[in-house]
């Protein structure tokens, strides 16, 4: 498998902090093992460079700067929007350089700093979404501009839930960051730590060891406000801060400090090379992790892999990976805690080597490397599978995505029927993106399983029936058109269904189905007949009680109802009228048809702008006179997926060419 991971922090420049830690490890032994393994580290840099080793392919790159548009960011007070959208867009460009020489099956990005933003977007690879520390956590304790925060915040997300798949380290980060977030599917893989077997030695110093920015959420200062208390037990101790600093947090620091005369205990560190931390860990006698908030500490788990006695905050993370046989949990707020805990591991020998011994064992259980790295790899096989079924032709040209995903709420969608519409859409290029969204509007509507379920299609649409039967409902499709119901019978077949859908021709005025069915639909029917709502009355007539009558019509507010309609009829005549002029409706309109027929409204929606935007009308018209029909078309799939991801995510979705209105047989 060749693996591409993007990590800015992978750079000692940065810092080399949690996520820096985590890559390092991950990709020298997933590259020891026989994969093949990539890092873009994207930093503003002088020059570039690509450091190719064995399996181990690290690409150094020159982080991408725009004068003019930085300059207006730093106007707009947006310095750190630009810092990482151009993070985001060095690490795409850097792929796409990559990708002419090495072939890369999968990408892995963390949500900070949403360095995956670009393939969240073009999505030319599977993406493994990894949890680290999201803006909106961190925010809590170091808050940043609002307008900054809002888009950050924003792209971090975007990055999150358009992954294949999320990682989180532990369960409390997914608890944390879900009243925003809102994940729904995640998978629990701890952080992977490399074991040391060394002994350690019996005669060290009496150092206490600190790793992590001196910053409030890291918590340093309680440990500072404990040195008086400890030195009065234990006179020759000396504490090692190691890591980046925050100035004002540091400045608290030093008063601190200077108020109770500790220079001779404690001695700072701006940061240390990897190698160095470990020869560090060797000397100390035990670690200190006051954190308030954490996802997943390495200084924690490194510390105790080490050999090393630990003293951490009493939060839930913490309790929820590592038991209290293995540290000493105290109040992160309660300084006089920590200087007892401190105290009673630095002059209670025994009980510290039990902790050790303890703590090794349950290291070595939970957060080994060959343990995690398995669980990793399916996890990386699962979303390349995934991202096969959303490839909308072989040509690996994207599409399709956003219209109905391949799991979308509890349904999973059948590869072989989104496959038919994806062979499909090499002769039609609009119309199977229009069942893709059709699909999902009814799905919308649609709270209960549909297993073992009645359904009415009233007015076939049998490609939408046909993934209703796939779901386990059973199917009774009714048309008057002797064409549409063959049509119907060669789709039941090919789908193996025959047992789950019967076809019925007879008109839709003349059935007499009562109480019936559990869904009532139609697509694309009501809007031929001037008595539109008595058709709603009878499909309201052939529900259940509680039963659900779903119909899907035009939209008035598109290129099509305004514009081409009309054209159409005026020079060719409209091939739709032949049931009855075709009109179009706003929401308003068949909501009150709903009301009139004697239903309650449950939902309603408007859906599919790309059929608005890219109608087939003029797509066809584009890719028929193109030189190159095969690029042409691949241009069409673009347009669709940009204008799903517009719907999506902005105002525009109020611009769809289909309304839907679901309504509820009161029993």
């Amino acid at each position: 498998m060749n693996i591409l991971f993007l990590c800015r922090e992978y750079d000692r420049k940065v810092g080399y902090g949690g996520i820096g830690t985590y890559v390092d490890i991950v990709s020298r032994y997933l590259a020891k093992i026989g994969h093949k393994v990539f890092v873009i580290c994207s930093i503003p840099r002088e020059t570039e460079e690509i450091v190719d080793t064995d399996n181990l392919v690290i690409y150094y790159a020159k982080q991408i700067h725009i004068k003019g548009i930085a300059r207006l960011f730093k106007i707009l007070g947006l310095e750190s929007v630009y810092s990482r959208l151009m993070c985001a867009l060095t690490n795409y460009l850097a792929y796409k350089k990559l990708s002419k020489k090495y072939r890369i099956d999968i990408v892995e990005t963390p949500e900070w700093y949403n360095e995956g933003l670009f393939f969240c977007i073009f999505y030319p690879l599977p993406i493994v979404c990894k949890l680290h520390a999201p803006l909106y956590v961190i925010n809590k304790y170091k808050k940043a501009k609002f307008i900054e925060y809002k888009i950050n915040n924003f792209f971090e997300k975007l990055t999150v839930n358009q992954s294949d798949n999320i990682i989180s380290p532990t369960k409390n980060l997914i608890n944390v960051i879900n009243p925003e977030f809102k994940l729904k599917k995640y998978t629990i893989i701890p952080n992977m730590i490399e074991v040391q077997n060394y002994q350690r030695k019996e005669t060290i110093c009496k150092k206490v060891l600190f790793v992590g920015k001196l910053e409030q959420i890291k918590n340093p200062l309680v440990i500072i406000k404990a040195i008086p208390y400890v030195v009065e037990k234990v006179p020759d101790i000396e504490f090692v801060f190691v890591g980046k600093e925050d100035r004002n947090y540091k400045k608290e620091i030093e008063k601190i400090v200077e108020k109770y005369s500790l220079q001779k205990y404690v001695e700072f560190y701006p940061w240390l090379e990897r190698e160095k931390l470990k020869e560090l860990y060797k000397e100390v006698f035990l670690v200190v992790v006051p954190s308030l908030l954490e996802n997943f500490p390495y200084t924690l788990i490194e510390g105790l892999s080490n050999g090393v006695p630990v003293v951490c905050s009493k939060i839930d993370v913490f309790k929820e990976l590592v038991s209290d046989k293995s540290v000493l949990f105290a109040d992160p707020y309660n300084e006089k805690e920590w200087a007892e805990c401190i105290i009673k591991l630095l002059t209670e020998d025994e009980y510290a080597k039990t902790l050790v011994e303890n703590a090794r064992s349950e290291i070595k259980e939970k957060y080994s490397v060959e343990i995690v790295i398995e669980k990793q790899l399916r996890v990386y096989e699962r979303t390349i599978q995934m991202f096969e079924d959303k490839k909308i032709i072989k040509e690996e040209v994207s599409g399709f995505y956003f219209a109905l995903p391949s799991v979308y709420k509890r349904y999973k969608i059948p590869y072989k029927w989104r496959k038919y519409l994806l062979e499909m859409s090499k002769n039609y290029v609009v119309w199977p993106h229009l069942y893709l969204v059709i699909a999902r509007q009814i799905l919308d509507c649609i709270d209960f399983d549909l297993n073992n379920k009645k359904v009415l299609d009233l007015g076939s649409t049998p490609i939408i029936s046909i993934l209703l039967s796939l779901f386990g409902a059973e199917v009774w499709m009714v048309d008057i058109s002797d064409e549409e119901i063959e049509k119907a019978k060669g789709l039941i077949k090919y789908f193996g269904v025959t047992n789950k859908v019967k076809v019925i021709k007879e008109d839709l005025f003349k059935i007499n189905y009562e109480n019936e069915f559990d869904i009532v639909f139609n697509c694309g029917v009501i809007e031929h007949f001037r008595n539109s709502v008595e058709i709603i009355k009878i499909m309201k007539k052939a529900a259940k009680p509680n039963g659900l009558v779903i119909c899907l019509v035009p939209y008035i507010l598109t290129l099509h109802s305004l514009f081409i309609r009309r054209y159409i009829r005026w020079r060719w005549g409209y091939s739709w009228d032949w049931m009855g002029e075709e009109r179009s409706y706003s929401l308003k309109q068949l909501k009150n048809e709903f009301i009139s027929a004697g239903l309650s409204v449950k939902y309603y929606s408007i859906g599919n702008l790309a059929r608005n935007l890219c109608d087939d009308y003029i797509m066809n018209f584009f890719v028929n006179r193109f030189p190159f029909p095969k690029t042409a078309k691949k241009i069409v799939y673009k347009l669709l997926n940009i204008c799903d991801f517009l719907e999506k995510y902005t105002f525009l979705k109020r611009f769809g060419f289909i309304c839907i209105i679901c309504g509820v047989k009161n029993g």
